[in-house]
């Protein structure tokens, strides 16, 4: 699913096309994305959001970080 980010306030890159893995076996979930949100944007400081069916613990998605 294509998403889109706007702002920043210094915490995302900005002005960027970030391409996540297709490969089911190494693919990022959005629920990644929500994780890393809530944990550098809203400062919530949450260990897990979601689960994934593959066991896979939640992952910040650097790629986006500024």
């Amino acid at each position: 699913i294509p998403m889109m980010l706007f702002g920043g306030a210094g915490t995302f890159k900005q002005g960027e096309y970030v391409t996540l893995p297709a490969d089911p076996a190494t693919s990022r979930q959005s629920r990644d994305l929500y994780f890393t949100i809530m944990n550098h944007y809203f400062g919530l400081g949450v260990s897990s959001f979601g689960v994934d069916v593959r066991k896979v613990p939640n992952a910040e998605i650097a790629d986006i970080l500024a």
